[in-house]
Order: structure tokens, then C-alpha cells, then sequence
């Protein structure tokens, strides 16, 4: 099979069984066309359907990589510095935002023409009430470097072979990350203990060529 090219390749209640949230992490980069396909027409439209269900992860860092150049943090980031710039400011926003602001932040830029701009981010934080100040006092304390590094430690002990990464309750299956790359929806509900009538609605899927 052949492989991307951003690839180095519950509860109950009143007698009725309620699903249980399915934890899915993402790891993505800012500018890989396959991670900006994946969050705009895979997770974003099935997370708005199926907000609830979902424990939603997600870790801005890939393939990029760290090292100390005269006591300071340094990334190299797959997609350029702008990469990495895009990937901080999501880092700072899904560290100090909910999941649900996070999730539309992330959408916002991910579904533009310029995904680690300083316009497009700017907009994306107005248009979600996130406060810019915020994030440039985030990047320019150090924090972003920070946070930016803790999801590297996290990326590094999932050692993926390809970006975006998928990964259902914390354990990683390359059949189901594959699979929902193209149906999100399918993974998804075969994770769901008791199938909601939302699995069986029909929702667009992106047919992305694994290559």
C-alpha cells in the first residue's frame, strides 16, 4: 500500500445504555495538505454531529523535531517555519482554550487558503472569541516553546509513521487509522459501544488516495 506524501510513511440511565466517548487523538501538522484534508472534511464535520461521543485530542507537532542551540529551543518543522509557527499558536490555544473553542479554532485554519498565517490565525481567534493578547503572550513567554515540546514528547512515544496520525483510545491500530483517514464515521461508530442513530445517518466522507 502506498503512502502519503507528508507520510516518513457508561453509563446507564432510565433503563437505556448510553455509548461511551470515544477518546481520539490527532496528530497533525499545520501545513500538510493531508492533515488540512483530514480536520476539514473527515473530523470536523463528524465532530459536530457527534460532539458528545468524542474526547477529542489534538497535537500540533508531526514530523518536526527539537534541539538546544545556545540554551534555547529550536524546532524544524516538516513544512517550514511557518509550520512551526502555526503549529505553536494552535499548541497555546488548545492549551488555555475547551476542546469545543479548540476544535473550531483549529477547523478555522485548517480550512483556509493560508492555514499558518498571521491573518488567518488572527481571524480564527476573533471569529471564536479567543483573545489574541493571549496568544501572543503565550508565544512570547516561552510557554509556546514549552507546549510545543510536551506535544513533541508525546508525538515521539507514539513514533508515527506517517502524519496525520489517528489514534482511538490511546491504542494505536494502523488498519483503523487507514480507515478513517477516508470514513472517520466508520472507525468512529465501530468504537461505540451502543450504535447512536447518528452512525447511521449519512455524512460526506473525503475520499483521500493514500499514496
Amino acid at each position: 500500500m502506498k503512502f502519503v506524501t507528508c507520510f516518513i510513511f457508561v453509563s446507564v440511565a432510565l433503563g437505556f445504555q448510553i455509548s461511551a466517548a470515544v477518546k481520539v487523538s490527532v496528530y497533525y501538522e499545520t501545513l500538510c495538505p493531508y492533515s488540512i484534508a483530514f480536520i476539514s472534511n473527515q473530523l470536523h464535520p463528524n465532530y459536530k454531529i457527534f460532539d458528545n461521543l468524542i474526547e477529542l485530542e489534538l497535537i500540533p507537532y508531526g514530523h518536526a523535531t527539537e534541539e538546544i542551540v545556545d540554551g534555547m529551543k529550536t524546532f524544524t518543522c516538516q513544512h517550514g517555519t511557518d509550520e512551526c509557527y502555526g503549529n505553536t499558536v494552535h499548541g497555546c490555544v488548545i492549551e488555555y482554550q475547551n476542546i469545543s473553542t479548540s476544535e473550531l479554532f483549529v477547523f478555522c485554519g485548517q480550512s483556509s487558503s493560508s492555514p499558518a498565517s498571521l491573518e488567518i490565525l488572527e481571524k480564527c481567534a476573533m471569529d471564536n472569541e479567543i483573545p489574541w493578547s493571549d496568544i501572543e503572550s503565550c508565544l512570547s513567554s516561552g510557554q509556546g516553546e514549552d507546549i510545543l515540546e510536551k506535544h513533541g514528547q508525546k508525538t515521539d512515544l507514539l513514533n508515527p509513521t506517517g502524519i496525520p496520525t489517528i489514534v482511538f483510545n490511546d491504542v494505536f491500530n494502523d488498519d483503523d487509522w487507514r480507515e478513517s483517514l477516508n470514513d472517520f464515521k466508520a472507525v468512529l461508530c465501530k468504537y461505540l459501544e451502543n450504535e447512536p442513530d447518528k452512525c447511521k445517518s449519512s455524512l460526506y466522507h473525503f475520499d483521500a488516495e493514500i499514496k
